[in-house]
Order: C-alpha cells, then structure tokens, then sequence
C-alpha cells in the first residue's frame, strides 16, 4: 500500500521543479530577447551601409533634439540639396547641420544649424561630408555611447551570460525532473 503523504509530496516536487524549470528558462529567454531589441537600433543599419552618430548639442534643436542619434548614410556631395542635414567633420569632431547652399563649382556647402542665428563661419567642403541623415531617433543617444562603450559591453556580455545560464539551468531541472518521472513510473 502506497503512502498518500509520500505520493502528495513527490508530486508538488515534480510540479515545483517543472515550475522552476520553465520559470529560469523563460527569464533566460525574455532576457535574451530584450538585449537583442535593444542592441537592433545601434547594430543592424551598420551592416546596411549607415554610420550612427549621437548628437550632444543643440544647435539642430528642435528637428534634431540633444541626446538623439542619427542615421547617416554616404552620399555624393555634389546630390546635396538646400534643406538636406548632413553630417560632416570639423577638426576631428563630427557636426550634424543643415546645408543652405551648394557651390559645386566651389566644391563646398554652407551649412547652418537650425538653432543657430547665422550661418556657419566656414564653408565645408565636400571631403569633409560624412553623409545625409535618413533618420533621428530622440533619447536613444545615452544608450548608444553606453552601448559602444567597454563598459557597456562588458555589462551586455554579463547580461547574456546570466540569462543563458537561467536557460542551462531551467534545462537540467526539466530534465532532472524527467528523469524523477521515469524512474518513479519504472518503480512503481
């Protein structure tokens, strides 16, 4: 004659374990998954010919807010029209600004930043263009200079260990408690 108590017990163990189990190996996956969602915006338009950039000043505001960052795609200087923001260096630092006017004869723009009163001192020329900005997504900015920082690397590669560990665990405790199932089915 089996015990009820005994029995009673085993089962809320199995039942436990399966619960643990599928609770580690979800965490493990979600977490997984948000890392990978937050990675997408600053990894996949490089493989697609885009550099991004953040933007740190205003001097777009309010088309192109602090803290953004944008999208910049390669473009033939000579193709920039008025209106067009582009991204181009100035002595080592990367300015996003609006052109007013293209010298192609000049081979050089003048640019204006919308939140400025006047025009840009210098002329940019057409080897300093990085490109034309297809897009801005606002805020993402603080995450983009973590992101490509060590530091923020280091904790996206801890993150994604954690979670995958969370996942090996939620496996050996399925599989711990299968294997319970079996022997307990082979005993009994």
């Amino acid at each position: 004659m089996r015990d009820k108590g005994t029995e009673s017990n085993k089962r809320s163990e199995t039942k436990g374990g399966n619960f643990l189990s599928a609770f580690c190996s979800v965490l493990g996956t979600v977490g997984v998954i948000i890392i990978i969602l937050l990675c997408l915006p600053v990894t996949v338009p490089g493989f697609i010919g885009f550099n991004i950039y953040n933007v740190e000043s205003g001097s777009m505001e309010p088309a192109i807010k602090t803290g953004s960052i944008v999208y910049v795609k390669s473009i033939d200087a000579e193709n920039l029209s008025e209106g067009d923001i582009i991204a181009y260096n100035l002595n080592g630092m990367t300015i996003t600004h609006r052109v007013v006017s293209n010298d192609t004869e000049n081979k050089e723009l003048i640019t204006k930043g919308d939140a400025n009163e006047k025009e840009d001192m210098a002329p940019v020329r057409y080897g300093s263009v990085i490109g034309i900005i297809k897009l801005s997504i606002p805020y993402l900015g603080a995450f983009f200079v973590f992101f490509t920082g060590i530091r923020g690397k280091i904790y996206i590669m801890g993150i994604l260990v954690a979670c995958f560990i969370l996942m090996m665990v939620g496996s050996h405790l399925k599989d711990k408690s299968k294997y319970r199932e079996k022997n307990k089915n082979m005993a009994g």
